[in-house]
């Protein structure tokens, strides 16, 4: 199970919505002046929102973690890379056993990069719709943090 720590910001009946901050891969090293870093601060933290079902009663402000299985990742990671990769050369191998001309074999690339993409669309969208790829709320890891104003 892949984790991360977020923050609770948002209850909606039996769900709760929690962000979470990506971390650039060395952001723990603490150097400043290699070229990894200084584009991490260029773009900045991405920050994401989950709705999440609400299985451990947690509440607005709790720090948690969140968990995704790692089939999941790998699987998406497959789909997102690999299989567009494959597609192209796929359909560029048959358009050369074909005896397609450059021109052709171009544009078999690019239809199989197209189909390749489709389908990892497709199948992100079905992946997103169960419960076994989702991600969950793992456990509490902080108190409930209230704002108080200042006025």
């Amino acid at each position: 199970m892949l984790e991360a720590s977020g923050t609770v910001i948002r209850a909606e009946g039996a769900f709760v919505w929690v962000e979470t901050q990506a971390v650039s891969a060395c952001a723990s090293c603490g150097s400043s002046g290699c070229t990894t870093s200084v584009v991490a601060r260029f773009f900045g933290l991405q920050r994401n929102q989950l709705r999440l079902h609400n299985r451990l009663g947690v509440r607005i402000g709790q720090e948690v973690i969140v968990g995704i299985p790692e089939r999941a990742a790998l699987l998406a990671a497959l789909y997102a890379y690999v299989f567009p990769l494959l597609a192209m050369i796929g359909a560029v191998a048959l358009a050369t056993v074909m005896g397609l001309g450059d021109l052709a074999q171009v544009g078999a690339a690019l239809g199989g990069l197209w189909l390749g993409i489709g389908s990892a669309s497709r199948f992100v969208e079905r992946a997103q719709r169960s419960p076994r790829w989702a991600p969950r709320l793992r456990r509490v890891v902080g108190p409930v943090c209230v704002k108080v104003d200042g006025t």
